[in-house]
């Protein structure tokens, strides 16, 4: 018995769900990561989870890319994974 004499009042409010049904996926913003290219020409990249194209100039422009790419990105010969800063970046293409 409770104190308060309400035990057995929890109610369900009549609205049910069948087993297994998709819950809404969360969205976030992607975190992103700055490289630059270090070579003498431009180099372009496909991000493999994104499906997006990276263009990294010769020019050691920083490019944002999206943390997702960032793992196999940093495997590409030419390409370094740098600090951000305010200036001279790009943010990736939509």
């Amino acid at each position: 018995m409770s104190c308060c004499g309400k035990s057995g009042m929890k109610r369900t409010l009549g609205v049910s769900s069948p087993v297994g049904a998709a819950r809404p996926t969360p969205t976030y913003l992607p975190l992103v990561v700055h490289f630059r290219c270090t070579g003498s020409s431009t180099v372009v990249a496909v991000g493999p989870v994104t499906g997006r194209t990276y263009r990294f100039p010769s020019s050691g422009m920083t490019v944002q890319v999206d943390s997702r790419d960032a793992n196999s990105l940093s495997r590409v010969r030419h390409i370094e994974a740098v600090r951000p800063s305010n200036h001279n970046s790009r943010t990736p293409p939509r």
